[in-house]
């Protein structure tokens, strides 16, 4: 029983990281890059810059027109979303094709949120950006909440607690699969 359940760890986490690597960009109406940490001086952690940064290299590259940024409030008292657009306004970006949600405290808000505003700007299409071991549940919560042409594409940016995340993913999918 232990060694099933050890291979089934090991089985569905390779399955997480392998989704997570295969980037789908190709143009979509929009791209969604999910949030996380803001420093307590309002700038991007080394992880959401990466991930920011992703999003922006999309948007360059003409893959999609708007760019819908994604993260609630930590304890630091920055909304994630409007220190994402503030940093792509100082890259260069129209503050017009960025959209701001600042209300999506985890993967499933920020799924739900997305939902509705492309019900209103009229969405078909959505490349998600993340880390590469939150991919597979990201595209899972879109899939139940009915969200149709989700591609993703993960930053580089990696960092010894990936091997805590992917341990973390594994339990979080599956929290995710049930509860939402």
């Amino acid at each position: 029983m232990i060694l099933f359940g050890l291979s089934w760890f090991v089985i569905q986490s390779a399955m997480i990281c392998y989704d997570g690597f295969n980037d789908e960009v190709i143009k979509s109406d929009a791209v969604l890059i999910l949030g996380n940490k803001v420093n307590e001086d309002g700038s991007l952690s080394p992880r959401l810059k990466s991930r920011v940064d992703k999003g922006y290299e999309i948007y360059c590259q003409g893959m999609a027109a708007k760019i819908i940024v994604s993260g609630g409030k930590g304890k630091e008292g920055v909304p994630e979303g409007s220190a994402m657009k503030e940093y792509l306004v100082r890259k260069g970006v129209e503050p017009k094709d960025i959209l701001i949600d600042n209300y999506g405290i985890n993967t499933y808000w920020s799924a739900r949120n997305y939902k509705e505003i492309a019900e209103c700007y009229k969405f078909r299409s959505v490349i998600v950006v993340s880390q590469y071991h939150h991919i597979s549940r990201s595209k899972m919560i879109f899939k139940k909440l009915k969200v149709g042409n989700v591609r993703s594409a993960h930053c580089c940016y990696f960092e010894f607690s990936d091997a805590y995340s992917i341990f973390r993913e594994f339990f979080a999918f599956y929290k995710y699969l049930i509860w939402y």
